[in-house]
C-alpha cells in the first residue's frame, strides 16, 4: 500500500469483509511527520488466481513518530483497536478505535494506557469477555483491559481497567506476540528478555487479568562460559481453531546457528506445567498432606529408572526418557 512502509500489522474486519493494515510511513515529504501512523482499508476481489486487492486512501491516526505495537478487531462492537507508543507524547502507551466504511477508515480520540515509556506492545481481542487485552513492555512485561464505548452507539473510543505485571522477573521484555486461545479462552503471550524466549498464559476477569508463572521455550546458548544467543525473536502466533493449538514462528537467532522455527502449544497444559514444582516424596492421598522434593533433591520414590539417563515430565505428568524441550527434572543416579 505504500512504497517505504515499517512496522506493518494487519487485521481482518468481519463487518464489512475488509481487511486493515497499518503502518509507519518513513516520509521524506517535511509537510509531513516521519514515521506518521498510517492506516489503510484493503479489499480482496473476486477469488482464486482471479483474486485481486485493491486500497483505499492512506489515513492518518496518529501525526507523530509512532511505534505500532499490534492490532486486534473488536467483534462485537465491530471496531478496529490500534495500540501504539507515540514518540511525540514522550513514548506514553496508547490506543485507539477505529471505524470502517468502505474503503475508508476513522478514529476516534487517542487514550493512554500506559504514561511510561511503552514498547513491544500486543492486542488480541477476548471475545468470551468482550474485551480487548494489550500486552505491553514498560520496565517489564504488563497487560491491561480494555473495553470499546462511546455515547449512544458510536463506539469511538476504550476505557481501560488497572495494569497488571506479568513477568515480575523481567524489565526487557521484547519481541512480544499474543493470541486469544478461543478453545479454552485464555490469552496465549510469548516474549524474548534476557534469558531467552519465554511465555505465559493468561484468562480475564471483568477488567484485570491473572496469569500462569513464565516459563522459557527457546533458552539463550552458551559455549565455553559465553552466552551466544538464541532466545526467541519476530514471534509471531496464530491460533488454530481445527487443533485447538497454538503456532508460534520465531527466529532463535544464535551466533553460531541462527534457525527460522515453529512450536506448538497447548494452553491449557502450559498453564498446569507452569505450576509444576517438583516430584512427591511418597504417595499422597487427596485431601492429605505430603512432602515434595524440589528441583535441585533427590526424589527416591521411582522404580526401573535407567541409570545416567535424562527424565522429562511429560503433559500428563508422567516422568519417562522421552525427550521433551524445556522439561528436563533430572538424571537417573540409581534404578530406584
Amino acid at each position: 500500500p505504500h512504497d517505504n512502509p515499517a512496522d506493518q500489522f494487519g487485521v481482518w474486519d468481519s463487518d464489512s469483509d475488509r481487511f486493515v493494515v497499518v503502518y509507519q510511513n518513513k516520509s521524506t515529504d517535511s509537510t509531513v511527520a516521519n514515521r506518521t501512523g498510517i492506516a489503510r482499508v484493503g479489499t480482496v476481489s473476486a477469488a482464486g488466481s482471479s483474486a485481486t486487492v485493491s486500497f483505499g486512501t492512506q489515513n492518518i491516526f496518529e501525526n507523530a513518530e509512532t511505534y505500532i505495537g499490534g492490532m486486534c478487531f473488536d467483534s462485537q462492537r465491530n471496531k478496529v483497536v490500534i495500540s501504539y507508543a507515540d514518540d511525540g507524547d514522550s513514548d506514553k502507551g496508547k490506543a485507539i478505535v477505529g471505524t470502517v466504511d468502505d474503503t475508508t477508515i476513522s478514529f476516534g480520540t487517542p487514550v493512554v494506557y500506559s504514561d511510561a515509556d511503552t514498547d513491544a506492545a500486543s492486542c488480541v481481542f477476548d471475545s468470551n469477555s468482550n474485551k480487548v487485552v494489550i500486552m505491553f513492555g514498560a520496565s517489564g512485561l504488563k497487560s491491561i483491559v480494555g473495553t470499546v464505548g462511546g455515547s449512544g452507539t458510536d463506539y469511538t473510543t476504550i476505557a481501560f481497567g488497572t495494569e497488571v505485571r506479568i513477568d515480575h522477573s523481567t524489565t526487557t521484555a521484547n519481541n512480544l506476540s499474543a493470541v486469544f486461545d478461543s478453545q479454552n479462552n485464555k490469552i496465549f503471550v510469548n516474549y524474548n528478555d534476557t534469558s531467552g524466549g519465554m511465555f505465559t498464559v493468561g484468562t480475564v476477569s471483568g477488567t484485570t487479568t491473572t496469569w500462569s508463572f513464565p516459563a522459557a521455550f527457546s533458552p539463550d546458548g552458551t559455549y565455553n562460559g559465553a552466552v551466544t544467543g538464541g532466545g526467541a525473536y519476530y514471534n509471531s502466533n496464530v491460533f488454530d481453531t481445527n487443533s485447538n493449538l497454538v503456532v508460534n514462528l520465531y527466529l532463535h537467532d544464535d551466533i553460531h546457528y541462527p534457525q527460522a522455527r515453529s512450536m506448538v502449544f497447548n494452553s491449557t497444559v502450559l498453564d498446569n506445567m507452569t505450576h509444576w514444582i517438583g516430584i512427591a516424596a511418597a504417595q499422597i492421598d487427596n485431601g492429605a498432606t505430603g512432602s515434595v522434593n524440589m528441583q535441585g533433591s533427590v526424589n527416591d520414590g521411582q522404580s526401573s529408572l535407567l541409570i545416567g539417563y535424562k527424565y522429562y515430565v511429560s503433559n500428563t505428568a508422567t516422568v519417562n526418557t522421552s525427550y521433551i524441550a524445556n522439561r528436563e527434572i533430572g538424571v537417573a543416579v540409581s534404578a530406584t
